[in-house]
């Protein structure tokens, strides 16, 4: 919220006194009120943080807020609007917010979608052919940590529910999508150490499933196609894909990069996408005391067989948190990386020919830039990314950037 200079009564009274003097004091009155309005000016046009002395005002903020706003995700609806929603500690505890781009441009007004007692954050998000919106988050709840989700529709936000199930544990990091036909999917972290999966057709949820049926799978991502067949990628030091053909009633998996080469390096963050029937997946590559080496790609092809994993060209400064999404032939990366000594965010495109184009940065602010699940496109090809940007010790803002590649 923006902070304005008020005129106290004290300083009221000093103007009211000299304006009964001579010419000069009348002077200095009006001069006096002419700083207090450019200090409100100032305050409208550019926020000022304690430790950024000279703030530039940059119209891709959107959350602009004292507290800590973090882990922005977004998704665009089948009629153009996008939606983003993000982890906000202005209020003293992490709370859900929400903000709507319409798609003739206008912005709608930031809404606290939780307003819960307990800290409500890591997030995902995900928007519907009619408009839509499905939000699914880790809420914490007396030493428990439980998968909620809400939906929007015709404006109105539901009540939270628990989806996760009273298990006792942690369930974690839940990433959300949905169908052609409008059925939504959730795969999560789950209590036991694997990976959970639940499927809402209609207004009915469906059981929980645990997929992996093994411990250790962590940082699941999904893709659903458009007729419901689901793909899920996720790691432990090598990429592990489950994939279900029958929309979640039975899974396979295959292992995209198994484990003889630990000891050397460690695949992790993966992201999965579906482009004319071919299977993408993308990770990002450690090697044991030197750190992100790159990122790598695999293609699972119409006839059931992976590639041979393959380093993409360009991303090489310590590539971060990788997702991938596709429009016509082409597909498009956005990631995170270093760009001088802090990290911004960029993007790379794979023509349908397979040749790359040199990485374009999206953020170019000079300030440290972090990406969670902020990407996604729209019909007409546009890139529509968010991320946060830390302008302070304390203070974290969100920004939002359409690109035209």
């Amino acid at each position: 919220m923006l902070k304005l200079h008020k005129i106290t009564v004290k300083e009221m009274s000093i103007c009211r006194i000299r304006k009964r003097s001579n010419w000069l004091a009348h002077l200095i009155c009006k001069i006096f009120i002419i700083i207090l309005l450019s200090s409100l000016l100032t305050n409208l046009s550019c926020r000022k943080h304690d430790d950024d002395p000279e703030p530039v005002y940059d119209e891709r903020n959107i959350s602009r807020n004292e507290g800590r706003s973090s882990g922005a995700v977004l998704a665009v609806d089948g009629l153009d609007n996008i939606h983003i929603a993000w982890q906000d500690e202005e209020s003293g505890e992490w709370q859900v917010y929400y903000r709507e781009r319409y798609s003739d441009g206008e912005w709608g007004e930031v809404e606290d979608i939780t307003q819960s007692d307990y800290p409500s954050q890591v997030l995902s998000i995900a928007a519907s052919s009619e408009g839509k919106v499905y939000l699914v988050w880790e809420e914490e709840n007396n030493n428990e940590i439980e998968i909620h989700f809400a939906e929007k529709e015709e404006g109105e936000w539901s009540e939270p529910i628990n989806i996760s199930g009273v298990s006792g544990g942690t369930n974690a990091l839940p990433d959300i999508s949905v169908d052609g036909s409008g059925n939504v999917y959730v795969c999560w972290m789950g209590d036991f150490g694997g990976i959970s999966f639940r499927k809402r057709e209609g207004d009915v949820w469906n059981s929980r499933v645990d997929i992996s049926g093994t411990f250790g799978w962590e940082n699941p991502m999904m893709f659903v196609e458009g007729d419901g067949k689901v793909h899920i990628v996720t790691d432990h030091g090598e990429i592990c894909y489950f994939y279900s053909l029958d929309g979640g009633e039975s899974w396979n998996k295959e292992m995209v990069v198994d484990s003889a080469f630990q000891d050397t390096y460690y695949d992790w963050g993966a992201d999965v996408v579906v482009l004319n029937k071919e299977v993408f997946v993308v990770w990002m590559r450690s090697v044991y005391g030197e750190g992100i080496k790159g990122l790598w790609m695999a293609i699972k092809d119409t006839n059931g067989v992976w590639s041979e994993p393959g380093k993409i060209p360009g991303p090489e400064n310590s590539p971060y948190g990788p997702l991938i999404d596709k429009i016509v032939d082409n597909l498009y990366i956005v990631y995170e990386s270093v760009a001088g000594s802090e990290g911004d965010i960029f993007y790379i495109k794979r023509q349908s020919t397979g040749d790359w184009d040199n990485p374009v940065n999206i953020s170019v602010t000079g300030a440290s830039s972090g990406l969670w699940k902020g990407f996604d496109i729209s019909s007409s090809g546009d890139l529509e990314v968010v991320w946060r940007e830390k302008l302070g010790n304390e203070n974290w803002d969100i920004y939002f950037d359409e690109i035209v590649p």
